[in-house]
């Protein structure tokens, strides 16, 4: 999966998980590169990161900011674009084949 692809899985998933386990399980990647992705996007702003006590455990509880609520948007407007001309590709080849 493209990186950007990948960063708006974890943007869209990120907060109806409990681990990181759990966010690589449902984007269908690694454990490490969630930990990467989620790295570089609480430093830039867009998700933060709060510890909450359950059960006497300290748990690790991931928010989208505004900030990346904002760029949550903006990818899948790119993304969509980029899906939108991919497939206007694939129609003028399938035409072109045809002929």
């Amino acid at each position: 999966m493209p990186k950007e692809e990948l960063k708006l899985s974890i943007l869209r998933e990120v907060e109806t998980v409990n681990t990181q386990r759990e966010l690589s399980e449902k984007v269908g990647c690694s454990v490490g590169t969630v930990n990467s992705i989620l790295k570089l996007l609480i430093n830039d702003g867009y998700v933060s990161l709060e510890g909450i006590l359950i059960n006497n455990k300290l748990k690790n509880k991931y928010s989208l900011s505004k900030k990346g609520e904002n760029y949550r948007y903006e990818l899948t407007e790119k993304l969509l674009e980029k899906k939108k001309n991919e497939l206007q590709a694939l129609e003028q080849e399938y035409r072109n084949e045809k002929r």
